[in-house]
């Protein structure tokens, strides 16, 4: 077998459209060269598997661990106790349920930080268009992702690693963002991290009708596929609806012999060994020349995220979950648990010698007997005291010691997977005080913290891929119609993706922070927030972070309206509608005087109409000085009248200014009253 290619490709590092185009070249490749690069492909592939050996022992054990699979466990040719205490399971339960609300909130999956001043705004708001886009297209156009991230946290907690494939599919028209377990991925174990690694290969069945559609869609070259037997050991012979087995390596070849390799996608089909696709894994901005026109650097396109639990202790690619750190614990609890189980049965199930003189059979039975509740049974003895001629095999009760060690070991076991009492939502001590509850909270979540802030990274790496791939292919159209955003007018306003998602200066990260891993903490941080409101912070931003951290559901239907006026300060209504109730009450008083005086007035206008009375009488029947003194009574009486109606008039004047205080509305008009 040849050690390079026997023939020299021309690739299209200058034309971009024609690169672009590219879907499978390997028809263009020599019979010989399919050949040499499928060789090189399963080679690889076999040193990579060969690497991880002991890895793949030992998740394949975690599995059994953890789907709770024993065997028949027997002891002097009898089948004894062989119970497997489901520890990993509850720790793994635990940690998707903390972590995945976490991570979906609401209809928000991403949000955006701007990079730099942003005096204008306009970062801003290019920021918030990405995050309306991106978090609708994850939850909605990505039918799985959900339910792939849902998948992922459960085995994350187990194996230690797990991925996330995300590529463009041209049929679908959408990005596409697929999990990939572990043992499906293989790269050498002391690859330092998939960016560095040398080859990454993808295992993947596809069904006789998947193949046929790749075949016809020429995603695939043409061959023959079904002549093929044996290609895996998943693979059943003798079933024809048996998928096959492909190779998809990320790996790189020199094709043009230039002395430099590229990156390419090359897929293989185990069984036959043919060559299937081969396919650039780099885009034409990605390719580095010097002014010699020689190829510094090609920089690949990276389509895998690795999520990982924690590091291993020797280094190794595939990490280190509740499976390594707890399995050699959990062999103990679950020696312990069938210990005293054993013990249980032999002390219920009491065993012994019997003397020569005891005969137990009785129509050709065995010797033994099988008593029920209450019942008596003769036996053939000759003997003075059968006691002395039965002896019981001395069977001790379950070890009280073992049972303190399952103990101190399933203590022990919780502490290292973080499953206290306080977090699981139980609580062993009475009348705990909050702050004391919350200490233990935050000590327990010390090991979730970090292992959330690795999740963290690992998401803001796909949400780059995501980000990538928009700025690609993403149309306006479809941009444009989940934002639905109109000018002052009214009138439909259109932007361009390309230009949004181009921004530099713009990162798309997850909504979820590292830091608030409980629903506690959250609820915490909110009520600190809402004791600092009114003293120059954004109050609405604050009410909307409370509402948020409580899980309220429809949040912009409870916020009022950014366009409308703020609210009035509450201390300042208080102090209206003290002035308000004042002049109420000075009004009263008012209104009290003017009845007074309407009363005072009322006598002196009587005493008016008989002054009248008694002067015209007195002018019919009298003259002269008596007539004059009449007169000068009814005159003075006259006087006091119009000083009392000035007064009134006054008053009334008064009444009228005093019942609106400046800056009050009077109690029909106010709208607070």
């Amino acid at each position: 077998m040849p050690n390079k290619l026997s023939e020299k490709y021309t690739l299209p590092y200058d034309d971009v459209n024609a690169f672009n185009q590219i879907a499978n070249f390997a028809n263009d490749l020599s019979k010989d060269d399919r050949t040499f690069i499928a060789t090189k492909v399963l080679e690889g592939y076999e040193v990579d598997k060969n690497s991880r050996d002991g890895w793949e022992q030992s998740n394949k054990e975690f599995m059994e661990l953890a789907k709770q699979i024993g065997g028949e466990r027997t002891y002097g040719g009898e089948k004894v106790s062989n119970v497997r205490y489901p520890i990993l399971a509850t720790a793994a339960i635990q940690f998707s349920a903390r972590a995945y609300p976490n991570i979906v909130k609401g209809t928000d999956v991403v949000k955006c930080q701007t990079v730099g001043n942003d005096a204008s705004g306009e970062k801003t708001k290019k920021g918030n268009r990405i995050r309306r886009h991106m978090s609708y297209q994850i939850l909605n156009r990505m039918d799985s992702w959900e339910e792939d991230m849902d998948q992922l946290l459960m085995t994350l907690a187990l194996v230690g690693c797990h991925f996330k494939k995300t590529y463009y599919d041209p049929n679908a028209e959408k990005p596409v963002c697929e999990g990939v377990f572990a043992e499906d991925l293989v790269v050498h174990y002391n690859a330092k991290s998939l960016e560095k690694a040398a080859r990454i290969t993808h295992v993947i069945e596809l069904s006789e009708n998947e193949i046929v559609e790749r075949i016809r869609k020429e995603v695939f070259r043409e061959f023959d596929h079904k002549s093929a037997k044996g290609d895996d050991d998943k693979k059943d012979t003798e079933d024809e609806d048996a998928p096959h087995t492909f190779l998809e390596q990320h790996c790189w070849f020199d094709l043009d012999d230039d002395g430099y390799k590229e990156p390419y996608i090359v897929t293989v089909h185990k069984g036959s060994e043919e060559l299937v696709r081969i396919v650039p894994r780099y885009d034409i901005d990605g390719i580095k020349t010097s002014d010699k026109k020689e190829i510094i650097k090609i920089e690949p396109n990276h389509h895998f995220t690795q999520y990982w639990f924690m590091p291993s202790f020797d280094g190794g690619f595939y990490k280190m979950g509740f499976g390594a750190l707890l399995t050699s614990p959990i062999h103990i609890v679950n020696t312990i648990f069938n210990q005293l189980l054993d013990a249980g049965t032999l002390a219920n199930r009491q065993g012994g010698f019997l003397g020569p003189g005891i005969n137990l059979k009785k129509g050709g039975a065995s010797g033994s007997l099988v008593f029920k509740q209450g019942e008596w049974k003769k036996i053939s003895y000759l003997g003075d005291d059968i006691r002395k001629a039965i002896f019981a095999l001395p069977v001790k009760e379950p070890s009280n010691v073992l049972f303190q060690l399952l103990g101190l070991m399933l203590d022990a076991i919780k502490e290292l997977s973080s499953q206290a009492e306080v977090l699981s939502g139980e609580q062993s001590k009475a009348n705990v005080p909050a702050t004391t509850t919350l200490a233990l909270i935050e000590q327990g979540l010390a090991v979730f913290s970090a292992i959330y802030k690795r999740i963290y990274r690992s998401l803001k790496s796909e949400f780059a891929k995501i980000r990538r791939l928009n700025m690609m292919y993403l149309s306006k159209r479809e941009y444009n119609i989940v934002l639905d955003e109109v000018d002052e007018n009214g009138q439909p306003v259109q932007f361009d993706p390309k230009e949004d998602y181009n921004d530099v200066m713009m990162d798309v990260v997850p909504v979820s922070n590292a830091a608030d891993i409980s629903d506690t903490q959250r609820i915490l941080k909110s009520q600190a927030l809402m004791e600092i409101r009114g003293q120059g912070l954004n109050d609405m931003e604050i009410m909307r972070r409370h509402l948020v951290a409580m899980g309220i559901e429809d949040i912009a239907g409870l916020l009022p309206d950014p366009n409308q006026p703020p609210p009035p300060d509450p201390k300042i209504e208080v102090e209206k509608e003290k002035l308000r109730l004042k002049s109420v009450e000075l009004q009263i008083e008012i209104q009290r005087s003017v009845i007074e005086e309407k009363e005072k007035m009322s006598k002196i206008l009587k005493n008016w109409s008989g002054a009248v009375k008694d002067l015209a009488q007195a002018e019919a029947a009298e003259e002269g000085a008596q007539l004059e003194m009449y007169k000068l009574q009814v005159q003075e009486l006259s006087d006091k009248l119009g000083f009392f109606s000035n007064m009134m008039g006054q008053l009334q004047k008064g009444q009228n200014e005093q019942g609106r205080v400046r800056g009050v509305e009077s109690a029909q008009n106010n709208q607070r009253g």
